[in-house]
């Protein structure tokens, strides 16, 4: 890994209080970027670019972790090292992933409330452009056609 690749590396990160947040390319949830090899340019997972520049190389067979349950944070002491064993008992103990995931606004992605989402069913019911709601809300148009038909948001009246 190489300073300049390292530099370009950081100027992608949004270090916030908590996470140091990945703000580029993404494949499935996590951070991606993209690194010379003496063979040609390799994509990695921008987590365990983070790790191995602090800790030196994953051994194999080993996964990089999240503490934060964060995909697209790249704090190297968010980061640990585990097996896939490790990595699934850790999701279940946060209640993430499968049926033990958290819905709504206890889950920490979510960017509504149970308010905000009543108020998007009734603009809408009430003929309002879901464009201009999903611009309010920061959220995308499909979004507010989902959370209207109950697609998602289904536990609330």
């Amino acid at each position: 890994m190489t300073g300049g690749a390292e530099a370009s590396f950081w100027a992608k990160v949004n270090k916030t209080e908590t996470c140091w947040l990945w703000t580029a390319a993404q494949l499935s949830r996590y951070g991606v970027f993209s690194v010379r090899t003496p063979t040609g340019t390799s994509t990695v997972r921008v987590h365990r670019y983070s790790y191995e520049l602090a800790n030196g190389a994953i051994p194999d067979g080993l996964l990089v972790c999240h503490r934060c349950a964060t995909p697209l944070c790249v704090r190297p002491d968010h980061l640990f090292l585990g097996t896939q064993s490790d990595n699934v008992k850790d999701m279940h103990s946060k209640k993430r992933g499968g049926a033990t995931s958290v819905s709504g606004e206890r889950n920490g992605q979510a960017k509504l409330t149970v308010e905000a989402v009543r108020d998007i069913r009734t603009r809408f019911t009430q003929g309002e452009s879901p464009s201009e709601i999903a611009r309010e809300y920061g959220i995308a148009p499909p979004s507010v056609y989902d959370i209207a038909k109950r697609r998602s948001w289904k536990h609330v009246d």
